[in-house]
């Protein structure tokens, strides 16, 4: 099964939301974020 975080970037972006502001308030590691924003695991 195929994900995409399509979806995801594009309501942070709506929100004016950063990723590394996402990374702190979900507690996901700022490098997990990076790596699915370049698609690695896409």
């Amino acid at each position: 099964m195929k994900l995409s975080y399509k979806k995801l970037w594009v309501n942070l972006v709506e929100k004016d939301i950063k990723k590394t502001e996402f990374a702190k308030k979900t507690e996901i590691n700022s490098v997990s974020i990076v790596e699915v924003f370049t698609r690695r695991y896409n």
